[in-house]
């Protein structure tokens, strides 16, 4: 059954058995065009989405509500989807802003877009026109988005260009995040390079796992390797820095033991794949139970079923310990997914064929336990920090984004921090205190292996208040958590009416309306109208 239908568009979730390119995505967004066919280029992006993690499904279906009413308007206004203009964006926008002013008119105080809502949605849109080039997702064969239209993009720091070259950027020394040309500016302050958005971390992601094809030029390629399986070790790579948080040091320390641990502290007993009736002997230099699984279809399938229970009784999340800075562990929460690419692509795929590529040549030295392994040379040593590195650089580069993997880590803590505050926030009966504050911190500060909340804990919290909130600066958080906090603190005194007189009283005060300040001051101080 769709989960909504509007002027003939309609969303439901994919089954349980609906596969992408050979791999099971369960509730991936469908949307209906009117027609009552699959709308096939928003099909594909959730996808490809969903191909190179860019989001998690469960946040997809959100941008299918935003870009299920951007069809349906475009569909009332008679406009092809294909020859979208910053002027459709713009008009758009517009049409959202009076739905929003007639909203308030009307008294309706349920469902109102906010300026902050309004650029979410414009932020979805653009990132959708953004990957649909051939260069990424491969949904349009032409280039919509370009500095010069007719979606234009810009960078946050105008301080160097950009260059396009046969559909390519090339970001030069200093550039920023892309965003919308016309998007509304924010006026605070970045005084350090800026944390990836999500579209440059999905570009990212997206650079990594595409191997670079046989008639490509080396400009067109963008310097990635030709191999499939080194772009889908290298993917993984970026993968664990984005979902984990994980350091490159921490990459380069990810092994079949640690995830052995993994999976033993989660209460899952690994199969021995030697008892399998499919299992095809390796030879006696593979010994790890994860690492003979990669040998026997049967085992690898008991495993995921114990994984899937497990994940059906409420576990989302398994923890892997990792080696992290000054040789401390510490335990990071991969979501059962994440784990999974693990397995399947880094264990019983990837490293298989290395070590099965190499088995001829083996001597009596000890075979490295690290997942992430190196091409053409014998596997007694995992990946360097040094090349994990180097690889995520590239991929920096290759994409047109600004910055460097430990950017993907800030990424993930920011993505992180966000969570933690939304459940911390809820759990506290929508109380803005320091106790919950306190809960994001501690939480945080544990998750990014720190032995005590420390500025850089801090300072990922502040500027998810201030992000999430369309505040300015640190000032103004300050004043609305006091204001929150006195709502709060009154709710159960204060009526329906009363919070419909406080919004008013918001929104007159917004709008710069002086003389309803002036009336306000002088109530406010009479003093028949003072609290006895």
């Amino acid at each position: 059954m769709p989960v909504s239908t509007d002027h003939g568009y309609s969303i439901k979730k994919a089954g349980k058995d609906f596969k992408w390119r050979g791999e099971k995505a369960p509730k991936l967004p469908l949307i209906q065009a009117p027609d009552g066919s699959l709308f096939e280029p928003l099909v594909k992006y959730f996808g490809e989405s969903f191909r190179y993690r860019r989001v998690q499904i469960s946040s997809m279906l959100v941008e299918a509500y935003i870009l299920k009413d951007w069809f349906t308007y475009l569909n009332d206004n008679n406009i092809d989807w294909k020859r979208v203009r910053d002027q459709t964006i713009v008009d758009w926008r517009s049409h959202l802003n009076e739905a929003d002013r007639k909203s308030i008119q009307d008294g309706d105080r349920i469902e109102i877009d906010s300026k902050n809502r309004i650029n979410r949605k414009i932020d979805v849109v653009f990132t959708f026109y953004f990957l649909c080039g051939p260069d990424d997702y491969g949904i349009m064969d032409c280039l919509l988005v370009d500095l010069i239209g007719p979606i234009t993009l810009q960078r946050r720091n105008l301080g160097s260009r950009w260059i396009s070259q046969n559909g390519t950027f090339h970001i030069d020394d200093g550039a920023k995040n892309v965003r919308w040309a016309l998007a509304e500016q924010s006026k605070q302050k970045v005084t350090q390079e800026p944390t990836p958005d999500q579209a440059a971390v999905a570009k990212v992601l997206s650079y990594l796992r595409t191997p670079r094809q046989t008639d490509e030029t080396d400009a067109q390629s963008r310097g990635r390797p030709t191999d499939p399986l080194t772009s889908e070790r290298n993917w993984l790579v970026g993968i664990c820095a984005v979902k984990g948080g994980f350091r490159a040091l921490e990459i380069e320390a990810a092994s079949v033991i640690s995830a052995g641990i993994a999976l033993n502290n989660s209460n899952i007993q690994i199969p021995d794949a030697r008892s399998m009736p499919d299992f095809e002997a390796p030879g006696t230099r593979v010994r790890h139970p994860l690492d003979l699984l990669a040998y026997s279809k049967m085992g690898q399938t008991a495993l995921l079923r114990e994984i899937e229970l497990r994940a059906r009784q409420g576990y989302s999340n398994i923890w892997m310990p990792v080696d992290g800075k000054g040789g401390k562990r510490r335990d990071v929460p991969l979501a059962n997914d994440v784990f999974l690419d693990l397995l399947t692509i880094g264990i019983w795929l990837v490293r298989k064929a290395i070590l099965v590529g190499h088995a001829t040549k083996l001597g009596s030295d000890p075979l490295s336990n690290s997942i992430f392994l190196p091409f053409g040379v014998a596997p007694m040593e995992g990946l360097s920090r040094k090349t994990i590195g180097n690889i995520l650089k590239s991929a920096f580069h290759g994409a047109g984004v600004l910055g460097s993997g430990h950017r993907l880590r800030a990424y993930w803590a920011s993505e992180t921090c966000a969570r933690l505050w939304d459940e911390a926030f809820a759990l506290n009966g929508f109380k803005w205190d320091q106790t919950v504050e306190n809960a994001v911190l501690h939480d945080l500060a544990r998750a990014m292996g720190h032995v005590k909340v420390s500025t850089t804990v801090r300072s990922y919290l502040d500027r998810e208040l201030i992000r999430s909130l369309g505040l300015k600066d640190k000032r103004s958080l300050s004043l609305l958590r006091k204001a929150a906090n006195t709502i709060a603190e009154n709710q159960n005194s204060l009526s329906k009416v009363d919070f419909e007189r406080i919004m008013i009283v918001i929104k007159r005060l917004a709008d710069s309306d002086l003389e309803f300040g002036a009336v306000l001051d002088v109530l406010l101080s009479d003093p028949d109208f003072k609290k006895p």
